[in-house]
């Protein structure tokens, strides 16, 4: 069982050195594991080569058989746990890094207090995580387009994206009208990768892109989102961050008549992740919210 544990993360991270590192052992322990388990079942699971690793038809075999081997021994094991005994273990998730601290926090204390033997370890991170190589149970993302077959995925909840500025930047500098008005004003642009993009913005069913002039910009709408409150701009940001402070005369919503692309928040996982009780109870809760 456990040369097959090794054999399914070398295969998934494609590298003995990498799982040599996340299973905490010696890259000599991982290659005599392999080495062993071909000597056992009699076929050449890995060809190697100093630059590379190939599996071969019989290792694709073994690997969906040790898939199932282990999807079968979690049923096992949770089968014969008490019924009345919560969940335990460790989840290693990625989630937003303004969404994580805006909404995030809630559901964490709240799963906290409902399953305190499952212990999370939680990073912010707005770019791409690799699940396999960082070993994530789990990775949230907001977009409005998920490019990347390779995961399993579900979708959580859509957030508008809103227009708005505070009442004192719109007294001294004038309210927009139009898309295109905003090309006079100072707008608060999310950034990534130094790939701006334009804003977009939709009447009658018909899409309307704006070249906006970015006095500033970041790759983190929670910093962008304390600059619109300051007064320093217009921003096109995540409702999330400014429904309480609408809702309260803080910010003022423009142009009421355009729609904007939304963000979805979706729930990541590998498809080699064989869903243990931790991993459902951490699903089912997350989406109690929504």
């Amino acid at each position: 069982m456990e040369s097959l544990r090794i054999f399914k993360k070398v295969t998934e991270l494609g590298s003995f050195n990498l799982a040599a590192n996340q299973l905490n052992m010696s890259p000599a322990r991982v290659s005599t594991a392999i080495k062993h388990l071909e000597q056992y079942l009699g076929t050449t699971l890995i060809k190697r080569s100093t630059r590379s690793l190939k599996i071969t038809a019989n290792g694709v075999h073994c690997l969906a058989t040790a898939n199932s081997i282990f999807e079968q021994w979690d049923i096992l094991e949770e089968g014969l746990i008490d019924a009345n005994k919560l969940p335990k273990g460790k989840l290693k998730i990625s989630v937003p890094v303004s969404w994580g601290i805006k909404v995030f926090g809630k559901m964490v204390s709240s799963f906290s207090n409902t399953y305190p033997d499952i212990h999370l370890n939680i990073q912010l991170d707005d770019t791409y995580s690799n699940l396999l190589k960082d070993d994530f149970d789990f990775v949230m993302r907001l977009t409005n387009k998920l490019e990347d077959s390779s995961l399993l995925c579900r979708k959580i909840k859509s957030y508008a994206r809103i227009l708005c500025a505070t009442p004192q930047y719109l007294e001294k500098v004038g309210t927009p009208n139009t898309p295109e008005m905003l090309m006079q004003h100072n707008c608060l642009v999310f950034d990534q990768y130094g790939k701006t993009k334009n804003w977009r913005f939709i009447i009658d069913d018909k899409a309307l892109d704006v070249h906006v002039n970015a006095y500033q910009k970041s790759n983190n709408s929670a910093l962008l989102y304390d600059l619109l409150l300051n007064g320093s701009g217009i921003a096109l940001i995540p409702s999330f961050l400014v429904e309480d402070d609408i809702q309260s005369g803080r910010l003022t919503v423009l142009l009421k008549n355009y729609k904007t692309e939304p963000l979805d928040l979706y729930l990541l996982r590998a498809k080699t992740l064989s869903l243990s009780k931790k991993h459902k109870v951490f699903i089912e809760h997350i989406s109690l919210f929504f």
